[in-house]
């Protein structure tokens, strides 16, 4: 009988422990689940009010962005605070930079077929300037650039056309590019009076182009580099946003090329 009751205990621990590591593993995974739900809710909360502190800031003119950079302060338009129905705050802190104004390279990624610009509104008179790039593999990339300088109704251009060094193309008539300042492939660009913008295209392949200002330049703004941390709870978002200076497309080329004052896309 006293047996009986000892094996009755075991079995009722047994059973009790059994129970209790079954509560706490079934706790467990609700707290993780919901814990994971929360992080996940607050992480897309983040990221909203980031996006929507960036929209905020891309109403305003770029002048009025400019002034902010240069005073090192824009107020409460670089701050966004938005309270949920449920109590939860969600905040974003916005960081203004300019794209470029410096004396340090500036990349500048091209797609294959694509023309990009490059102002150089403020760049010294007479000063070049060299466009470099590397060769990644594949199809080796050739660069063709337009120098345009001079002032309205009086605008002049010079036009350069490179290989990457031992590229395949050899045969259309492109200059070969050097190896320089680091660079696997480069040209230089003589600078002249009243300098305006330098257009650049990518041929054969894509190609993330570097522009090297001459010694003591500076190569100036490209637009503005618009950083937003959005915050809720312990979760960090972060975006960054260009707003770039207007330029022309691609298609421009065709026209600034143009040999024909009466034959339409005659080149």
């Amino acid at each position: 009988m006293l047996n009986d009751k000892g094996q009755t205990l075991l079995i009722v621990v047994f059973l009790a422990v059994a129970a209790l590591i079954f509560g706490v593993t079934i706790s467990l995974r609700y707290v993780t689940n919901v814990r994971n739900i929360t992080q996940s809710d607050s992480s897309s909360r983040a990221l909203a009010v980031a996006e929507a502190a960036v929209e905020r800031i891309l109403l305003l003119p770029t002048e009025t962005l400019e002034d902010y950079i240069d005073s090192g302060n824009c107020g409460s338009d670089c701050y966004l605070l938005i309270t949920g129905s449920d109590g939860v705050n969600a905040e974003a802190n916005v960081t203004l930079s300019y794209l470029g104004n410096s004396s340090s390279d500036y990349s500048l990624f091209l797609n294959k077929d694509n023309t990009s610009e490059v102002s150089l509104s403020g760049y010294p008179d007479n000063t070049s300037l060299t466009v470099c790039w590397n060769s990644l593999g594949g199809d080796l990339p050739s660069v063709t650039a337009l120098f345009v300088y001079g002032s309205s109704g009086n605008y002049s251009g010079d036009a350069y056309s490179y290989n990457s060094v031992g590229s395949s193309h050899s045969d259309n008539g492109f200059s070969e590019a050097t190896a320089q300042l680091g660079y696997q492939n480069c040209f230089d660009v003589s600078g002249n009076v009243s300098p305006d913008i330098l257009r650049v295209k990518s041929i054969y392949n894509d190609v993330t182009l570097s522009i090297v200002p001459d010694l003591g330049a500076t190569i100036p703004s490209q637009g503005i580099l618009i950083s937003s941390e959005g915050t809720v709870s312990e979760q960090v978002r972060k975006i960054e946003v260009l707003k770039t200076l207007y330029q022309m497309p691609t298609q421009f080329d065709y026209a600034i090329y143009q040999k024909s004052a009466t034959d339409a896309l005659s080149n």
